[in-house]
């Protein structure tokens, strides 16, 4: 197939995610940095057509981790850990998008400042995003949040205490809704 360029080679690109739907729509997200902040870019693909660039998550903050997925119903879903310029006000966030509709506001799944983010969409477009942290002194819990196929996010849920060096964590969801 064709090359695309997605981004702007004068800034640094990092971290690419990338989902493929099973009638062939894509979604490509990628952590976009400049001027010591970052941001989340994503395009969605549609019948071999890519969208823009769109800055999915808020400007004049540090994110990392984007994570995307995509069901068959065509709705992408894109979760990623961000934190204002003070490392203070840290957030777990998430976004959902068609290729009609672009790119939802952000939407907070957890006010804590972890550093990983894992993402798992089922065809059915139900998901589970699950975080924890590169904190190797103090360590901190994993935890994760589940979406229905109605849109609804569950709230957080811890799911091991805190401990030393415990992070980068992985999930799937099945087509059954098990995790």
């Amino acid at each position: 197939g064709n090359v695309s360029t997605l981004s702007l080679a004068s800034l640094g690109v990092s971290e690419p995610s990338v989902a493929l739907s099973e009638d062939g729509q894509a979604v490509v997200s990628w952590l976009q940095q400049g001027s010591g902040q970052s941001t989340v870019e994503s395009v969605i693909f549609s019948n071999g057509q890519g969208s823009l660039p769109t800055t999915v998550s808020s400007t004049g903050v540090t994110v990392s981790s984007p994570k995307v997925g995509i069901g068959s119903n065509g709705q992408a879903t894109l979760a990623w850990a961000e934190a204002d310029s003070s490392g203070n006000l840290c957030s777990i966030q998430t976004a959902t998008a068609s290729v009609d509709s672009g790119w939802s506001a952000p939407l907070t799944l957890a006010s804590t400042c972890h550093s990983q983010v894992s993402l798992s969409v089922n065809s059915l477009g139900e998901a589970l995003a699950g975080w924890g942290d590169l904190d190797f002194l103090t360590g901190k819990g994993v935890y994760a949040a589940t979406r229905d196929a109605s849109g609804v996010w569950s709230d957080a849920t811890e799911l091991t205490p805190p401990a030393y060096r415990q992070y980068l964590p992985a999930f799937s969801l099945g087509e059954d809704g098990t995790a």
